[in-house]
Parts: C-alpha cells; structure tokens; sequence
C-alpha cells in the first residue's frame, strides 16, 4: 500500500527563505525539523528495551553522524540534515540497538526505532509543513528588525 502526501505553498516559502541569510535558513529548517522529530525519538526511547544499558539515552537526534553516514552524505552540500538514531559515541550501544532491532537466530526481535518510525513519520511531515512558514515568518521579521537598526 503506497500513500501520497502534497505540500502546496513551497514556492513562496523558497522566495521567503531567500530572504534570509543562509545561516539563519538553514539554523530555521533545521529547528523546525528537530521539534518535530522527537516525538518520534521519544517513542523509540520508550520502547527500546529496559534491561540493555544505556541504549534508551544513547537514541539521539543530531546533525553529525559517523564517517559512513557523512559519506554518504557527502553529494547532499547544502541540503540540511537531520539524523535520528543510535549515537556513535558508545559502539556497544550501535551493536545493541541493531540486535534488538533485527534479532539474531537466538534471540527474537524487539524493534523499537522502526515502529517509532512509522507511528509517526506522516505526523512529522505535516508538523514541518504546518510549522516551517511560521518560524521563516518569524526570522524574517527578525532579519527586518535587525536590519532597521
């Protein structure tokens, strides 16, 4: 079952952004996008597995993922991004997540980042579409405010 979601109004959002410095675009983006992801992140702490150390805290959302994500990241220049996912900065909790997540031929899954996912990817696409036009809104007035000085 596939689904489709529109978004109308980007054209006039593109022209507002380009109103704005780029730092102050992309600092816009990517605030919007970090709200509405953890409710998503949240849902995945709460049910990632108690008894497995500190892989509830180790769920994070950042910018900077480890050498492969920036690699493959790496054609995407000027695109803002936004991971959410298991932090690199313990490798026990990456070898953890990924074997509570899939299982192994003993012990039987117990995936906590994709249902997380699709719980509530259709609420984070449409609390960014609903939230971007306001906050540019609101840096742009403030870009005004600043420049009238």
């Amino acid at each position: 079952m596939s689904e489709v979601t529109k978004f109308a109004g980007f054209k006039e959002l593109d022209a507002a952004l380009g109103q704005l410095s780029r730092a102050t675009e992309r600092n816009v983006i990517r605030r919007v996008m970090k709200s509405a992801v953890e409710p998503m992140r949240d849902t995945a702490q709460a049910m990632a597995p108690i008894d497995r150390g500190d892989l509830r805290a180790a769920i994070v959302i950042g910018t900077q993922g480890n050498k492969e994500v920036k690699r493959q990241l790496r054609d995407r220049r000027g695109a803002v991004t936004l991971l959410l996912g298991i932090s690199t900065a313990d490798p026990a909790n990456l070898k953890t997540a990924a074997l509570m997540e899939f299982g192994t031929v003993h012990v039987r899954a117990a995936p906590f980042m994709s249902p997380a996912f699709y719980r509530h990817i259709r609420d984070v696409q449409q609390s960014i579409a609903r939230d971007l036009g306001k906050e540019v809104e609101k840096a742009a007035a403030r870009a005004a405010k600043k420049r009238a000085r």
